[in-house]
């Protein structure tokens, strides 16, 4: 067995929990990678079409509150496809105070964010057959209530503010996810609109190859696919494209059949280090492969979890595998 001193110390939280299952169990801000979710929820609503473009100044200001990009870098006149490839915060801030406006007027649909989010899995365990799965939180007006009601020293505010969805709207806030989630959302969307329950076997063969077992894929919903083509556009521009924030990490990766679509994201975390994710799938019209990074204070997005997910990409497509290391910041997030 373990001696009680080398438990204690698998289970203390100043070793960072290594015995945490991180890709079911740890929760995280998902970041930029969210920016699916809210670009579904702005086209099931009818805040944008494909074609819409934001002014992109690199600010974007609500109820006295000033939100920027990376570094506030603009953009200029910005259309969603390019909005996903440049991780353009100010055109997804848009979306989100502009649906935030729709429910301050009792308007319809001002809370497709947290239910797009939802049909996608997030805010619930996916079903995968282990133990101790996380649900992560989609949080909304109704949840800001509770903590507000159990905890009004520490949670002061109980009305869904401008900022709150503004902030969900890229991921950030109160929202937290899985890797697994994230990695079934960007399956999803890919796939054309089937949601996924995960497997961890598909079937079983016993010594002559003959099956003896089939554990068949379970279908978990139908979720919206709105622009598929202009938002796969999007995710292939992130890595496929000069001015996409993960081109650098995958500039050695070959961009022909199967090339890789995918979304860097950076989470800010109180007290810490950036989170580092990126998610990315492959082929990018009819995906095999769905691959989901998250880097705890690791940085950008691009930084450190897109060549690590690059590293993976080749090793599954049979390519040569290079070198894995940090990046130095190129921009976007």
């Amino acid at each position: 067995g373990i001696p009680t001193v080398r438990w204690k110390a698998l289970n203390d939280p100043v070793n960072n929990y290594p015995l945490l299952d991180r890709a079911i169990a740890g929760q995280y801000a998902p970041g930029s990678t969210f920016k699916l979710v809210t670009a579904v929820a702005g086209l099931r609503s009818g805040m944008i079409t494909p074609n819409s473009t934001v002014e992109d100044t690199g600010k974007y200001k609500i109820s006295e509150q000033t939100f920027t990009n990376s570094n506030s870098e603009p953009f200029g006149r910005i259309s969603l496809q390019r909005a996903i490839t440049v991780s353009s915060d100010v055109y997804f801030y848009t979306i989100g105070g502009s649906l935030w406006s729709k429910q301050r007027r009792k308007e319809s649909g001002g809370d497709v964010i947290q239910e797009t989010a939802r049909l996608y899995g997030f805010g619930r365990a996916t079903g995968i057959a282990l133990p101790n799965e996380a649900a992560g939180r989609v949080p909304d007006s109704a949840w800001k209530q509770r903590i507000h009601d159990a905890r009004p020293d520490a949670f002061p505010y109980s009305d869904w503010l401008p900022g709150d969805n503004v902030q969900l709207a890229v991921g950030q806030g109160d929202a937290l996810a899985t890797p697994l989630q994230i990695a079934m959302a960007y399956q999803a969307f890919a796939s054309g609109g089937r949601l996924s329950t995960p497997r961890l076997v598909s079937r079983v063969l016993d010594a002559k190859g003959r099956l003896t077992r089939e554990n068949p894929a379970v279908d978990a919903g139908r979720v919206p696919v709105p622009a598929r083509d202009t938002m796969l556009a999007g995710f292939g521009g992130v890595v496929g494209s000069s001015t996409g924030t993960a081109f650098g990490a995958f500039a050695p990766y070959p961009q022909t059949p199967p090339a890789v679509g995918g979304k860097t994201g950076t989470a800010q975390v109180a007290g810490k280090q950036n989170t580092s994710l990126f998610v990315g799938f492959t082929p990018i019209q009819n995906p095999r492969y769905v691959v989901s990074v998250v880097v705890e204070e690791g940085g950008y997005g691009a930084e450190t979890a897109a060549p690590i997910a690059r590293a993976i990409f080749e090793a599954l497509n049979g390519l040569p595998v290079g070198p894995v290391a940090s990046l130095a910041y190129a921009g976007g997030n």
